[in-house]
């Protein structure tokens, strides 16, 4: 090989390392948000009774949260 293919080869991994590392940060944290609001939804329905609709009011914008930040980065 080459050194003009050498350079050619590290610059399509580095480009490629590059769109895999970007394509993952959108993921990363959509799952931190579903992450937040599974655990948000577990509490809710462990909170009494008598405080569970402020509980599941919380769990409702967590889960609203997490399907905006999809809605928005799905071309991602």
């Amino acid at each position: 090989m080459t050194l003009q293919g050498v350079a050619a080869f590290t610059t399509a991994a580095l480009v490629s390392l590059t769109v895999q590392a970007e394509a993952r940060t959108p993921c990363q944290e959509y799952l931190r948000l579903r992450n937040a609001a599974s655990e948000a939804w577990t509490q809710a329905m462990r909170t009494p009774r008598s405080d569970r609709c402020e509980a599941l009011h919380r769990a409702s914008l967590t889960a609203e949260a997490t399907l905006a930040y999809a809605g928005a980065n799905r071309e991602s």
